[in-house]
C-alpha cells in the first residue's frame, strides 16, 4: 500500500511540474515576443534548468539506452545553442534597448 501512495505522489509531482514549467515557458515566450528583459532572463534560467536536468531522462527504463543517450544529447545541444544565441551581445542589446526606449517615452510624456 505504501508503494501505491508513493507512485501517486510521483505522478502528482510530474503533472504539477509540467504545469508549472509549461506556464513559465508560455509566459517567457510571450515576454520574448514583446521584447521584455525579464523574459530574456527567465528563458535563460529555463534553458539552464533544462540542460542540468536533461541527464535525468537517462534514468527512465522504458526506453532503450541508446535512444535515451541520443535524445539527451540532442536535447542538450538544442538548449545550448539557444542559450548561446541569447547570450550574444546583439541579442541582449535588443532587449535592453526596449527598456531604455520605454524609459525615454515616460520621460518625454512628463511635462
Amino acid at each position: 500500500m505504501r508503494n501505491f501512495t508513493k507512485k501517486k505522489f510521483l505522478i502528482f509531482l510530474c503533472i504539477f511540474s509540467v504545469l508549472i514549467l509549461g506556464s513559465l515557458v508560455i509566459t517567457s515566450g510571450i515576454g520574448l515576443l514583446l521584447q521584455k528583459f525579464w523574459a530574456y532572463r527567465l528563458t535563460q534560467a529555463l534553458l539552464i534548468i533544462n540542460i542540468i536536468t536533461a541527464p535525468l531522462f537517462l534514468l527512465f527504463p522504458e526506453f532503450e539506452v541508446q535512444s535515451r543517450i541520443i535524445t539527451v544529447g540532442i536535447w542538450m545541444i538544442i538548449n545550448g545553442l539557444i542559450l548561446w544565441y541569447l547570450s550574444r551581445k546583439k541579442i541582449k542589446d535588443q532587449f535592453l534597448e526596449a527598456i531604455f526606449t520605454e524609459q525615454l517615452e515616460k520621460q518625454k510624456s512628463i511635462p
